[in-house]
């Protein structure tokens, strides 16, 4: 399907085509020609103002019209085009956005979501479940109920809403699973699939999806593609190391540590969401990105 797919509005609007862009919106979302001449506008906005160096006060400074020239030209050039993209990624207005985009994505790896569901018909065999591959089916289909839930709710409860209630519900399903496997040939294997029922439904109410949209609303223009395949490449790096090490985890700490320690991450990512996670719902990105530039302390009162 992607030879039929058309260019992002951002990189078409960075290339100067912005007829192109408008068109790819309108395709892309289905907004109406107003609406994506409105969003046009911002992203136009946006880009120009990345494209910016910081202003200086040439009234307060003497220089000759040699160097007036000089630095003329590259106010219009713009300070990006000389920056590699590792000097881009370590400049100070990105090191909050970047943490917050790794951090979504280290806490959604390391909740164990990938080794559960790699492990799901094991664990449900372990519990003594008579036909495990139905208790898969069972658990994966609540995956797809809650996902499209979070897409009615990601615009309604907001991203830092979903990933607390999300993280929380994973906190409190990954201790149920400790719980189960304290004592596998007592509880009931039951008890083991609500406990991954509840596990993987919450993950895909918030802890799934939201860092995926997340990442995207955080970081500028300028460095927004090279930031994003940073955070992915975070995210898989982190999931490898889960999947690769969760049998021989489990094997020294045993299921039920294991399971404990999913929680522990999962209740840290509650705390995150809460207390460092900014909320993006309803804002622009342009707004976001000023909110981050005030963070940083690089705000101007010109911008």
């Amino acid at each position: 399907l992607m030879p039929f797919m058309p260019e992002s509005p951002t990189f078409l609007v960075k290339q100067g085509r912005v007829e192109d862009a408008r068109k790819s919106m309108i395709f892309l979302r289905g907004d109406s020609a107003m609406h994506a001449d409105y969003e046009l506008r911002l992203l136009e906005k946006e880009n120009r103002s990345d494209a910016k160096i910081n202003v200086v006060d040439y009234e307060t400074m003497s220089k000759s019209g040699e160097e007036s020239e000089r630095m003329t030209s590259i106010n219009s050039e713009g300070s990006h085009n000389n920056q590699s993209v590792v000097s881009m990624l370590m400049a100070p207005e990105m090191r909050r956005p970047l943490a917050m985009g790794i951090g979504t994505m280290l806490f959604q790896q390391f909740s164990g979501i990938n080794a559960v569901i790699f492990y799901s018909g094991q664990i449900l065999e372990t519990a003594g479940l008579s036909n495990a591959n139905v208790g898969g089916a069972i658990v994966m289909s609540f995956q797809v109920l809650f996902t499209g839930i979070s897409i009615i709710l990601m615009d309604k409860a907001g991203r830092t809403v979903l990933m607390a209630v999300s993280s929380g519900g994973m906190c409190l399903s990954g201790l149920l699973l400790a719980f189960f496997f304290l004592n596998p040939n007592s509880n009931p294997s039951s008890l083991a699939l609500i406990a991954l029922v509840g596990y993987i439904a919450t993950f895909a109410l918030g802890m799934g999806p939201v860092p995926w949209l997340f990442m995207g609303e955080i970081f500028p223009a300028h460095v927004r593609a090279p930031a994003c395949s940073l955070a992915t490449l975070v995210n898989w790096s982190s999931g490898f190391i889960v999947t690769y090490f969760f049998a021989t985890v489990s094997t020294a700490l045993t299921p039920s540590g294991t399971f404990v320690v999913f929680a522990g991450v999962c209740f840290g990512g509650v705390c995150f969401a809460v207390m460092v996670m900014p909320e993006t719902k309803g804002k622009t990105l342009e707004m976001i990105a000023k909110e981050f530039k005030i963070a940083s302390g690089r705000h101007s009162v010109n911008e």
